[in-house]
């Protein structure tokens, strides 16, 4: 097998050790499951979508200490291994774009764009700035929403679509109706709604932050039906992945319409901010978006070419046979 460079290579093990340590150190902060978040985001979530680096390890630790810090320069300057990788990330997207561009080469730009975002925001937090008159925890919860759902749903997202473009030798067709036309709308909705969420905030505009909502959500369960979808033509372990990422994200997402709703809309029913970390964060961050990216592998995207179907489990097995 040829030697990989770094983007290539898959996470190990010291790599995920580290940032679960550093996931283990915000528990003790004001608000543990957030920073937790943010922490996997950088060490786990980023590098599986956008490709490995160890800045991003660099950047899920010196964030961990960030969130321990009182907020200030010290804090932001911390941060440095994040922009870093996040802008790598950037560089590596724009490296193999072909003329003209195509679909996938801006979305995985775009992907990592999304990225630096994250940390925009982040930075923003550790210094204790509000953004747009908004503030804590909306700051924080920015970067969240756009390593999770900015990065990572939107890469399982391409991916999905990328496999209907290359069949699997031998295997049965994909339907066009169900995995095709899904991975399609999973795509063009997962892409557009980070940014419409956003100005829905800036602008405190209800059609914005609703719709914006209902735009994610149409793509994360287009993305769900796209993953339930190719179970039957997927090999263990990778169709258990996708059968829970698959079924995992429905009712959370209706979770999220609702909270929107309820910012805009006097005595609509929702979950406080705490309780939606938990119930909707939670288990769409690793229900959805980890056991997704998995599913949906190589390990790191930029790889070598796989058979549709190969998840990051199997190309692990793969790499280290």
């Amino acid at each position: 097998m040829k030697d990989r460079t770094p983007a290539e290579r898959p996470l190990t093990g010291v790599d995920v050790v580290v940032t679960l340590a550093a996931m283990a150190l915000t528990l003790t902060g004001h608000r543990p499951l957030v920073d937790a978040t943010v922490v996997g985001g950088l060490g786990v979530i980023a590098p599986l979508a956008l490709g490995r680096s160890r800045w991003w390890t660099a950047a899920a630790v010196g964030t961990a200490v960030a969130f321990a810090m009182p907020a200030g320069r010290p804090a932001v300057s911390l941060l440095t291994p994040a922009g870093v990788a996040a802008i790598l990330a950037v560089v590596r997207a724009l490296r193999p774009v072909r003329t003209p561009v195509g679909l996938d080469d801006a979305v995985r730009t775009l992907a990592a764009g999304w990225a630096v975002v994250a940390v925009g925001a982040l930075a923003a937090s550790v210094a204790g700035r509000e953004l747009f008159d908004i503030g804590e925890p909306i700051v924080r919860l920015t970067a969240v929403h756009f390593l999770y759902a900015g990065v990572g749903a939107l890469t399982v997202a391409r991916r999905l679509r990328a496999e209907t473009d290359r069949p699997t030798p031998g295997s049965a067709p994909a339907r066009p109706t169900v995995v095709s036309g899904t991975a399609n709308v999973a795509v063009v909705a997962t892409a557009l709604a980070p940014p419409v969420v956003a100005v829905g905030f800036v602008l405190g505009a209800a059609a914005a932050q609703i719709g914006g909502a209902v735009l994610m959500t149409a793509g994360v369960w287009a993305s769900a039906l796209a993953l339930l979808a190719s179970t039957n033509r997927t090999p263990r372990p990778g169709r258990t992945l996708r059968l829970v990422a698959g079924l995992t994200p429905w009712v959370p997402m209706v979770l999220a319409v609702a909270w929107a709703i309820a910012q805009h809309v006097v005595g609509s029913p929702a979950l406080s901010v705490a309780d939606m970390g938990r119930w909707h964060g939670l288990a769409n961050g690793v229900g959805f978006v980890l056991l997704g990216l998995l599913a949906t592998g190589p390990v790191v995207d930029g790889g070598s070419e796989r058979a549709p179907g190969m998840t990051g489990v199997d190309r692990a097995a793969e790499v280290t046979a």
